[in-house]
């Protein structure tokens, strides 16, 4: 019997130490990830665009050139000049916009303004407004599913996958499996899968989730000591006051972990709404873009009609005023205009939406 006993309590013992030292362990890889994510928030808020959104006007010098860079341009004989009346009325956007139409127009002043001797030019078909998108990191073993497709990719490798996200500008993470890439958008926690899956994401989220892992397995492992050390109690001395200290320190502990977890899940909720908030404004900002050139086309397109209009081969009584009333092609002109001025106020309002 007293055999027995004592095998009970020195396995107890070898337990209590083997867990105590995982958590030891634990708490080093927790002020770890912590550090890691707070180098992480230090690095991204010294960024030079990082302080503005969408909308921002009175762009400070630093994040023009970085705009002016990023696009292609910074070796020609043109350089940004946030000082300038026009570029402190501009929005961060608009200054994206310009600095795209320079490295992307063929003619001799942009190419030279913007590129100089260079022959590598921005051959891109739409600015990339995303200019503080993060970077992304791969999971294996995981998948991101996201709220929806981004679109389609035709990428076969991890790196690939993950540049066709970075280049897209609904894309908030992707799934690389099976040589197919699937990038996604919206945002969601990541899944387990296969060892050939990979998840795709932004590295803030990826730490913000390491914290969180951690986080979960201290609370797990807390809880297995607190219950042996109840056990230990019992099996040695109900009354042994380092015992019940301990058990207090776990508890505390407990606690305090748990609010840990509370503040971890509060940023990744704050960070989800913000990436959602994001590309709710890129929606927005494309949908403006495209919008306008259609616009810009339709009113090239009635311009060059009513051209023709006035000047075909009709006579003269077709067009003008004759003996009090007008020709019949003054009929259509009048009719077609007030049609496109219509068609050009439902425009406008659709692109204030």
């Amino acid at each position: 019997m007293n055999s027995n006993k004592k095998q009970n309590n020195s396995s107890i013992t070898i337990d209590l130490e083997s867990l105590r030292q995982k958590y030891s362990n634990l708490l080093i890889k927790y002020e770890r990830a912590v550090a890691d994510y707070v180098n992480f928030l230090n690095v991204q808020s010294q960024e030079p665009c990082i302080k503005y959104n969408s909308n921002s006007k009175g762009i400070d010098q630093t994040c023009y050139e970085y705009i002016w860079k990023k696009s292609g341009c910074g070796t020609g004989n043109v350089q940004p000049n946030s000082s300038a009346s026009w570029s402190q009325s501009q929005t961060l956007i608009g200054l994206i916009y310009d600095s795209w139409l320079w490295a992307t127009k063929t003619d001799t002043t942009h190419r030279q303004g913007c590129y100089g001797k260079s022959t590598k030019y921005n051959t891109s078909t739409a600015p990339d407004y995303n200019i503080n998108k993060q970077e992304l990191v791969s999971i294996q073993g995981k998948a991101f599913t996201g709220t929806g497709s981004a679109g389609q990719s035709s990428a076969t490798t991890l790196q690939d996958c993950m540049a066709s996200c970075t280049n897209s500008n609904k894309c908030t993470g992707a799934t690389f499996v099976s040589n197919k890439c699937e990038i996604r958008t919206g945002d969601s926690q990541i899944v387990s899968s296969s060892q050939k899956s990979y998840a795709i994401i932004p590295k803030e989220k990826q730490l913000l989730l390491n914290i969180e892992d951690i986080n979960q397995q201290l609370l797990d492992v807390n809880k297995q000591l607190v219950t042996k050390i109840e056990v230990s109690e019992t099996a040695y001395d109900k009354t042994n006051d380092e015992t019940k200290i301990k058990n207090q320190e776990l508890i505390k502990s407990y606690e305090s972990l748990l609010e840990e977890r509370r503040n971890i899940e509060k940023m990744l909720n704050e960070y989800e709404t913000l990436d959602n908030t994001e590309n709710e404004n890129q929606i927005k900002i494309n949908k403006n873009y495209y919008l306008y050139n259609l616009l810009l086309i339709i009113s090239i397109a009635v311009i060059f009609i009513l051209y023709k209009m006035f000047s075909s081969n009709s006579s003269p009584d077709q067009v003008v005023q004759y003996g009090g009333d007008l020709g019949i092609n003054a009929y259509y002109i009048v009719f077609g205009l007030i049609i496109f001025i219509i068609f050009v106020n439902f425009l406008m309002k659709y692109l204030t939406i």
